[in-house]
């Protein structure tokens, strides 16, 4: 229905422009021409930061916001097999999860979809802060703190504080889902309540492994079978299984 032109390092999307009207784009938004049906703006990117924006004020969806050095996709793709058989849902494609992925991820979500679960990424400082201000998560969880991806930091400190904008920018009827486990996270100061789950210390959810001939986990008191192919990631299951437990989500 509208093409965006965009200019990237390898191609300019207004390159592009006649071609998409010739296949039936009913409006353009770029940033060299005007005429009909093609408007000129200083700056497409920030075109779509504010209709995503205004799309989340008329989305009554929970947005589901999550980040971390690594693992998010995992725990996305995890958290949306399991929610969409009960809820109408949505998620980000691929790792869309920047300043340009993160909104037009978001754009594609329908109206009526219950949860739309997003990734966040960060790949310089400050930058979750700033995709918190466009689409504002209601949950938030961090997988894990590391020094993956520092180049563009100064510190792992850094890391964390931008990381745990996430949580920083929820509201007071938001909900942080924190791990337990990570050090890094046990002090973040957050508006929303905080919903912990780990297997060490503590937790609202508290995980166990039990290695039987069946690779299990045991969350509180329920406990789930997990193929041994998934052993690796009892993390991202144990965070996907508490947020599922918290939002009711029968088995």
């Amino acid at each position: 229905d509208i093409f965006v032109a965009l200019k990237g390092e390898k191609f300019d999307g207004h390159d592009f422009i006649d071609d998409c009207l010739g296949k039936g784009a009913s409006f353009v938004i770029n940033e060299k021409h005007e005429d009909k049906n093609i408007v000129k703006v200083k700056s497409s990117k920030f075109i779509i930061k504010n209709m995503a924006i205004l799309y989340r004020k008329n989305m009554k969806c929970k947005v589901i916001g999550i980040t971390g050095s690594n693992g998010k996709t995992t725990t996305k793709e995890l958290l949306f097999s399991i929610l969409s058989k009960q809820y109408k849902c949505s998620k980000s494609e691929g790792n869309f999860n920047s300043s340009i992925g993160l909104p037009l991820t978001f754009l594609s979500s329908k109206l009526n979809d219950d949860f739309c679960i997003l990734e966040y990424g960060a790949s310089k400082p400050n930058e979750i802060k700033k995709l918190c201000k466009t689409i504002n998560p209601t949950y938030s969880l961090i997988t894990n703190i590391s020094e993956a991806h520092i180049e563009n930091f100064s510190s792992l400190n850094e890391i964390i504080d931008t990381k745990s904008a996430i949580y920083k920018n929820l509201k007071c009827n938001d909900i942080a889902f924190i791990n337990n486990d990570i050090e890094e996270l046990l002090n973040i100061k957050t508006k929303g309540k905080k919903i912990t789950f780990g297997f060490k210390n503590k937790s609202n959810f508290n995980g166990k492994i039990i290695s039987d001939d069946q690779f299990y986990l045991k969350v509180n008191n329920e406990i789930f079978p997990v193929p041994y192919s998934l052993a690796h990631l009892k993390n991202s299951l144990l965070s996907t299984i508490s947020i599922s437990l918290f939002l009711n989500i029968t088995k």
